[in-house]
């Protein structure tokens, strides 16, 4: 399986920007607030340099190792540039995804985390032919469990730690909601 063409994606408000390492300069003062890392298993990056390597690495679209195709993207709003989190999808050669999100908590409650997803799931599906979706979250997470259901994800089951739920989607699924 290979990446399909980067492109970028937009929405009402939003530029979708496939993520490059010179986007680890644009977003690493935004990806310090330690809000973002209340319900995720994850550190602010330690350094422009680290964040720089880490993208370079994501902008192969391939894992090094296994068949999957990774993709990432920064959010960028229309109206005046700014910079506000990013997106990423994992792919399996099975056909499904894995879908995560990071936005500004400035940036939190106004629709944007849900304005990016459907983009990113219309492409999947579309671009990809994906059959099903992936999203896990952590069971105190309220924000992103209201905006997985709203997107039409169902849970399917809390996880061996007992702090996450699973969550999935179908094309069928979504395609139902969002026609």
């Amino acid at each position: 399986m290979e990446p399909i063409q980067d492109r970028e994606l937009k929405t009402s408000r939003l530029y979708i920007e496939p993520l490059v390492e010179k986007h680890a300069e644009l977003l690493f003062e935004l990806l310090q607030d330690h809000k973002i890392y209340t319900f995720i298993p994850e550190k602010p990056p330690a350094s422009i340099s680290a964040l720089r390597k880490r993208y370079k690495l994501l902008e192969k679209r391939k894992s090094p190792s296994l068949p999957q195709i990774w993709l990432n993207w920064a959010l960028r709003l229309r109206e005046n540039g700014k910079y506000i989190g990013t997106l990423q999808a994992t792919i399996d050669d099975n056909k499904t995804a894995f879908i995560a999100y990071v936005l500004s908590p400035k940036f939190w409650r106004q629709g944007l985390a849900f304005e990016a997803c459907v983009k990113l799931l219309e492409f999947l599906f579309a671009e990809y032919q994906i059959i099903k979706i992936f999203a896990d979250v952590d069971k105190n997470n309220k924000s992103s469990i209201n905006l997985l259901t709203k997107l039409g994800f169902a849970i399917t089951m809390s996880r061996s730690s007992k702090s996450d739920y699973f969550y999935e989607l179908t094309n069928e699924a979504f395609f139902q909601k969002f026609r």
